[in-house]
């Protein structure tokens, strides 16, 4: 073959057989977390949720783009802005964390995040992060929010830690299943209205440890891998660790184009129609105790919970933290 002939071809097969890696799908780990606050493990949340997002880059043969706010660079303008310059290109996968503390005035589903560095009542909620990304038309978004979605003070010490653990071939599998091959959307709080989320420094949130170890435990022992199992792992764990006291993960997991969901479908509440009542189109994991607003605070914490309903009252918004629980 001639030398001006063998050119042409290697030149036609570098054109038509890329490299693999330049196309590889984005893994966009957006990891917000109030470390203002460590008392309720905020810290511990933010180192795994490094080793988390290596991990099912890894596994699922993605190219991770990892990007945290946390400290005295956390606020709600720096939260916005760090979604809207987000670039994301139509395989790519959108996971939002946030640990910290949490509220609900009382008239929607998902918790608003309120920040240590939060002034007044400007304050980014789950609802707003997700109708910001939605449009972005990811193949996959998966909204956590690990803090409380009320305001009660109550206390706790969780039991459970993650443990990063090596993936076998069959853990690799349901790995890619979920993040390299699903399309959709996950979201899910830590707790329903009314409810608050535990965690405590030296352990992380029990919540977002659960759903962790569900997803990592359950990787191994299952042949085809569902994020529906996930979570109802996830749910049944934590409403176990947190018993005496409620605290019910809620989620919904919707399958198709990310883009292509109404914010019903997506389960957030329709600007004029924040109900909370968790009636929700797509496979949905409700606790059942969605429309509690003023959960129990025993005797020790009746003063507590009548001085929050008063400041809610007052100024439309309350405080909600994940303590210790004694």
């Amino acid at each position: 073959m001639p030398r001006t002939a063998r050119l042409a071809v290697a030149w036609l097969l570098t054109c038509l057989l890329p490299c693999p890696a330049a196309f590889a799908a984005t893994l966009h780990f957006i990891a917000v977390v109030d470390t203002n606050d460590a008392s309720i493990g905020t810290i511990e949340d933010l180192s795994n949720s490094v080793v988390w997002a290596d991990k099912i880059a890894q596994c699922a043969g993605l190219t991770l783009n990892y990007q945290s706010l946390s400290g005295q660079q956390l606020s709600v303008s720096a939260t916005r802005q760090l979604i809207d310059a987000l670039q994301v290109r139509a395989d790519d996968v959108v996971y939002f964390f946030y640990s910290g503390h949490g509220a609900n005035p009382g008239d929607r589903r998902w918790p608003v995040l309120y920040y240590t560095t939060t002034v007044g009542n400007d304050a980014v909620s789950m609802d707003e992060v997700v109708e910001a990304l939605a449009p972005k038309s990811p193949r996959l978004l998966v909204v956590l929010a690990d803090c409380c979605n009320s305001y009660p003070w109550q206390t706790g010490r969780p039991r459970s830690t993650f443990q990063n653990t090596a993936a076998t071939a069959q853990g690799i599998a349901n790995y890619r299943r979920l993040f390299a091959t699903f399309q959709g959307s996950v979201l899910s709080s830590g707790c329903a209205p009314g409810q608050f989320s535990l965690g405590a420094a030296g352990a992380g949130g029990v919540f977002i440890n659960n759903f962790m170890n569900a997803l990592q435990s359950l990787a191994e022992t299952e042949s085809t891998l569902t994020w529906e199992k996930v979570f109802q792992k996830t749910a049944a764990d934590t409403a176990a660790e947190a018993a005496p006291q409620l605290q019910n993960p809620q989620y919904v997991i919707t399958e198709g184009q990310v883009a292509g969901f109404t914010p019903d479908q997506l389960g957030l509440d329709s600007p004029g129609n924040q109900t909370g009542d968790g009636l929700l189109t797509g496979t949905s994991g409700d606790s059942g105790l969605v429309g509690l607003l003023f959960p129990a605070c025993g005797a020790a914490g009746a003063a507590e919970c009548m001085l929050a309903a008063l400041w809610l009252g007052l100024v439309g918004l309350q405080r909600s933290c994940r303590g210790r629980r004694m």
